[in-house]
């Protein structure tokens, strides 16, 4: 999405929401924040912030609860999920 961000978010937005979760995949074990999963997101924010008109950009997410078949992890664990990693995003952009 970082690619292609400019074609479908306008300059002049004054609000952005932006709904990453339901194709993201979990931590990976790597590195936090230094690896191929979450430095296209946190690329793709700090893009929409240097918009002209400095909008407000907004993070939703949908908690992936039920993901134990996909992902090989147990169901409702915070930390193993990429909602942890959001919140610290969106916590340090504010």
């Amino acid at each position: 999405m970082s690619v292609c961000y400019n074609v479908h978010v306008p300059k002049t937005a004054d609000i952005i929401l932006v709904e990453y979760s339901l194709n993201d995949v979990p931590n990976t074990g790597d590195i936090p924040f230094d690896n191929s999963v979450r430095r296209p997101f946190e690329r793709l924010l700090r893009k929409l912030l240097s918009y002209p008109n400095k909008p407000a950009v907004l993070l939703l997410n949908a908690y992936t609860w039920f993901q134990k078949q996909v992902f090989q992890r147990p169901d409702g664990l915070y930390y193993t999920g990429s909602d942890r990693e959001f919140h610290e995003l969106a916590t340090y952009y504010q």
